[in-house]
């Protein structure tokens, strides 16, 4: 059995580095193979990510256009109540009423809280 470069009279010594070298070069073909293996599921991982948010921005693209439209039907439904005299006024009195509302429900608790701390750094010792 003849090789490429080995014949009968190569010295052993030769041979076996010849051999060596082969291991070797074998080897780091493994480990370069190993090298694109990893690279190529990185890379299928970097598509697959891209690809799942590309579709999240277009439901987002989505949403917000059917929220777009919603709220301009809500501004003209608004705008034709606002444009009668006798619904304006009570357009103005709701806007009031709610305004008290929120007065009340964020603002008593919190004068509740400030007077109620305030009792109780007057004794320390209980």
């Amino acid at each position: 059995m003849i090789r490429k470069g080995i014949s009968k009279d190569t010295p052993m010594i030769l041979r076996w580095a010849m051999f060596h070298a082969t291991v070797i070069w074998i080897k780091r073909l493994q480990v370069l193979n190993g090298a694109v293996l990893d690279a190529r599921k990185i890379t299928i991982d970097i598509h697959q990510d891209v690809s799942d948010q590309d579709r999240l921005l277009d439901e987002s693209h989505n949403q917000f256009s059917g929220l777009s439209s919603t709220l301009s039907n809500s501004f003209g439904k608004m705008n034709r109540m606002i444009s009668k005299r006798h619904q304006r006024q009570l357009c103005f009195y709701v806007t009031i009423a709610l305004f008290v509302f929120f007065v009340l429900y964020y603002g008593l608790p919190l004068i509740s809280s400030l007077l109620g701390s305030s009792s109780g750094q007057d004794n320390p010792d209980m």
